[in-house]
């Protein structure tokens, strides 16, 4: 009996969403009754439960919801899902969950990455791929929030071992990719941090079957316009007025290797 009254729950809730959604458009109040009591359709015995095909990500927020995907650190049988661990050069380090050092109570799965090796020009960092990319536009503001800290057996480490030194943001669609930004901290220039950065997400994109990437970059910015030359970018043209204040913008192109 108990099982016949959740299939006729679950029916008639799918109803009153909406008769709710059509009454809300014409202002008065539904009153919606349920008669538990009193099932319609007959349900197998051996139907102990309802499967869903998760195919919008609705238990995640819904289809492109989020920018970050498992952003709450979910493990599945293949391990860490959607996010990647970036090795450079002589670097040794492994990524897992940890399900018992979150930032609260209520979520208490963190993203745990275990440095064997690094150092200044030997980086190791975590990628997340999103939702087949950043659907990120030019000009625009993102908020977005990241906790971390070190073990306490690294407590004495230099300080530069524990910081987040450098980030890229890219977004996709087909065939055409486009990089938002890279940034590195002012210290750890010239450490090739930003090309290491740079390489991964070139290596991503193509393998999603992006074939040309584009960017734009200040005229007046010539540091970077020296380092997207030195990594195959060509100049496309011109977006005057592009940043704030009027400064303009070279849009630079590279096709990428197949």
């Amino acid at each position: 009996m108990c099982k016949k009254t959740f299939a006729r729950l679950a029916d008639l809730t799918a109803c009153a969403f909406l008769t709710a959604t059509i009454t809300f458009a014409q202002a008065p109040p539904a009153t919606l009754t349920i008669h538990a009591d009193h099932p319609v359709g007959k349900v197998s015995p051996t139907l102990y439960g309802l499967m869903t095909e998760e195919i919008n990500y609705s238990y995640d927020g819904g289809l492109y919801a989020e920018m970050v995907r498992n952003r709450t650190f979910g493990s599945g049988w293949e391990g860490v899902h959607d996010w990647f661990l970036l090795e450079d050069g002589n670097t040794s380090a492994a990524i897992s969950i940890d399900k018992q050092t979150g930032p609260s109570e209520a979520l208490k799965s963190s993203l745990k990455m275990d440095v064997k090796q690094a150092g200044t020009h030997n980086q190791a960092g975590v990628l997340n791929d999103g939702w087949w990319g950043y659907p990120l536009h030019p000009n625009t503001k993102y908020k977005g929030s990241f906790y971390a800290k070190a073990d306490s057996a690294d407590a004495d480490a230099p300080a530069p071992e524990k910081q987040i030194v450098g980030f890229c943001i890219s977004a996709r669609r087909e065939e055409g990719g486009y990089i938002v930004t890279i940034d590195v901290l002012p210290q750890f220039r010239r450490h090739h941090v930003g090309s290491m950065l740079l390489a991964e997400i070139e290596r991503r994109l193509a393998a999603n079957g992006v074939r040309e990437v584009t960017l734009e970059t200040a005229t007046d910015n010539d540091s970077a316009v020296a380092f997207w030359t030195k990594h195959g970018y060509r100049d496309r043209g011109i977006k005057k007025d592009y940043y704030p204040g009027g400064r303009d913008a070279f849009v630079m192109a590279k096709t990428l290797p197949h």
